[in-house]
């Protein structure tokens, strides 16, 4: 750590040597790479930055205001879903890992452990038993990854929520902590019941507790230790609230309900491209900042939805083919 931590001194002194200079250059490129999807909004972008840029203060005590002067347009987003990089160590994982590279003979690195990848299309769910007896239900469009041996061996049980929500009846196991990482946030339990939504086309994380407690944490720091009922919603380590919510009303997904509580047009757009695969537009500025709350069962047709949802907020709208206008 500490020669990590001279490099990187160095290099924003303006002191640094051609290889030291190589190295830093090199994680800021490595980094910038990843390719970035359309959908990933501008805020998640500076979320990311902000929290990665802090993470690599932290980590080597480094000045922030360098990092961020330094940074520039060299630094891109960081995906998540990057094989093993936890956000909260990031520098750790990602910088150091390429250093190991550079520095390194190519037989003395560890080969990471594959991670199995459990996904779902749109328009389907899918519910899995992992190894220990935990019950996950994945919603429409969501992927979840774990590594099968460490999850079996390790003292914790830890799986990655790379997109979408996932619904997890923990099994209970005091001596194995469960986790579940979703970007720099973590969620730890025992054994409990709980929600986590993180579409990366929406703008903040929520985690739902239906019972028993999670703690949850961001970059190393505790959040809140949730219990029954409560949520946080998370858009950085310094950006966070917590609210009180009926559990039942809104994790009706997993039955296959369709429930919006105070859901934004982009949420609602969201729903209904992954259930019906259609794209729901509009140009109202009334519509597009309303909050949408509604439930509707299993059996609900698309029609059904639309002509209630307009009728509540006052509105109309038009199909043509898989395109939803709504007036």
């Amino acid at each position: 750590m500490e020669f990590i931590k001279r490099i990187f001194n160095n290099y924003l002194d303006g002191k640094a040597t051609v290889s030291e200079t190589t190295v830093a250059d090199t994680w800021y490129e490595e980094t910038g790479r990843q390719p970035t999807p359309e959908w990933i909004t501008q805020k998640s972008l500076d979320r990311a930055k902000a929290e990665t840029l802090e993470n690599l203060s932290a980590q080597l005590n480094l000045p922030l205001n360098k990092l961020q002067q330094r940074s520039g347009s060299k630094f891109l987003y960081i995906r998540k879903y990057l094989p093993y990089m936890a956000a909260a160590v990031v520098l750790v994982v990602a910088g150091f890992g390429i250093i190991r590279t550079m520095m390194v003979p190519a037989a003395h690195n560890r080969k990471l452990p594959a991670r199995q990848v459990f996904s779902t299309a749109p328009r389907t769910r899918k519910k899995l038993t992992l190894p220990d007896g935990t019950i996950v239900w994945l919603n429409n469009g969501s992927k979840l990854s774990l590594s099968l041996a460490d999850f079996r061996r390790a003292a914790t049980r830890e799986v990655w929520l790379d997109e979408g929500e996932a619904y997890f009846e923990v099994a209970k196991n005091a001596a194995r902590p469960f986790i579940v990482h979703v970007d720099s946030l973590q969620a730890r339990v025992l054994g409990t019941a709980f929600n986590i939504q993180a579409y990366r086309q929406l703008a903040g994380i929520q985690v739902l507790v239906s019972h028993g407690s999670v703690q949850v944490s961001a970059s190393g720091s505790v959040l809140d230790t949730l219990v029954h009922n409560r949520q946080l919603t998370f858009f950085s380590r310094h950006h966070f609230y917590v609210s009180q919510l009926v559990t039942e009303q809104n994790l009706g997904w997993w039955n296959n309900r369709f429930v919006l509580n105070g859901a934004s047009f982009k949420e609602l757009a969201l729903r209904l491209q992954l259930r019906f695969g259609v794209q729901l537009i509009s140009n109202n500025q009334r519509i597009l900042q309303t909050s949408f709350s509604a439930g509707f069962p299993e059996n609900a047709s698309l029609e059904q939805m639309l002509t209630v949802l307009c009728t509540l907020y006052k509105t109309s709208y038009h199909r043509v083919n898989n395109r939803i206008i709504i007036y």
